[in-house]
């Protein structure tokens, strides 16, 4: 396992995330939006780093995809979509 830090790290479907890493990123609004401070890709959607261990690397992933993998518990089937509750995306990564 090539992880510096195991325990901070949490099985979500086919990754791992660090939550002590997700946790310092998020950042509730007045109405309801929670946005991601950490960074984003071209497009404005929040990235973070996660582990996947089938391959035992690291990977780049998009932070409302692993969010709802969080929220359902499992892995997210091609072609699901993850749909912003509030309407402000892309910075909005509470999903429902």
């Amino acid at each position: 396992m090539n992880l510096r830090y195991p325990e901070r790290f949490t099985e979500f479907g086919d990754v791992w995330v660090d939550m002590e890493y997700y946790n310092r990123f998020l950042q509730e609004q007045p109405n309801g939006c929670i946005h991601w401070t950490g960074g984003r890709h071209a497009q404005g959607y929040g990235m973070m780093g996660v582990y996947d261990p089938a391959q035992d690397k690291r990977k780049m992933a998009t932070v409302h995809r692993t969010t709802m993998k969080m929220k359902l518990g499992r892995d997210l089937v091609p072609g699901e979509n993850v749909i912003h509750q509030v309407g402000c995306a892309p910075a909005c990564f509470k999903a429902r």
